[in-house]
């Protein structure tokens, strides 16, 4: 029965493609479809398409480089005026006036500016415990 449907078929395919059916040319059909399986052979299959290489990971180029850190210059500390006599670590609690009245036997507005000119940058209103001042001869 398969054999004659698939005769039959081939046949109609045949009539179709020789245009021999009321003279209108060439007829198209659509593709048949066989009633059996298909079967491929290892023949009939192409091989699959090799993997590409991996690159191994020490030689690939980094995706972006870092350009060096630029260098920040070392401050220089500033070395105390030639005159400077002494050094003072200022103590929780002090301020100028207070330190003054110790170095130079009283508390004076000519003794303080005194400090505050022999310690460029300090501020007069604003010291802290630890910081260390110079006290002029």
């Amino acid at each position: 029965m398969r054999i004659a449907l698939a005769l039959a078929l081939a046949l109609a395919g045949l009539v179709g493609l020789c245009g021999c059916q009321n003279n209108k040319g060439p007829q198209t059909t659509e593709p048949e479809m066989s009633a059996e399986p298909m079967t491929f052979t290892p023949a009939d299959v192409p091989p699959p398409e090799p993997m590409p290489t991996p690159i191994p990971q020490a030689s690939r180029a980094p995706a972006y480089t870092y350009a060096p850190a630029p260098a920040t210059p070392t401050p220089v500390p500033m070395a105390p005026p030639a005159s400077a006599g002494r050094t003072h670590t200022v103590q929780p609690g002090e301020t100028l006036w207070k330190i003054s009245g110790l170095y130079f036997g009283r508390s004076s507005r000519d003794n303080v500016q005194k400090i505050v000119q022999a310690n460029p940058g300090l501020n007069p209103d604003r010291i802290l415990a630890g910081q260390k001042i110079t006290i002029p001869d």
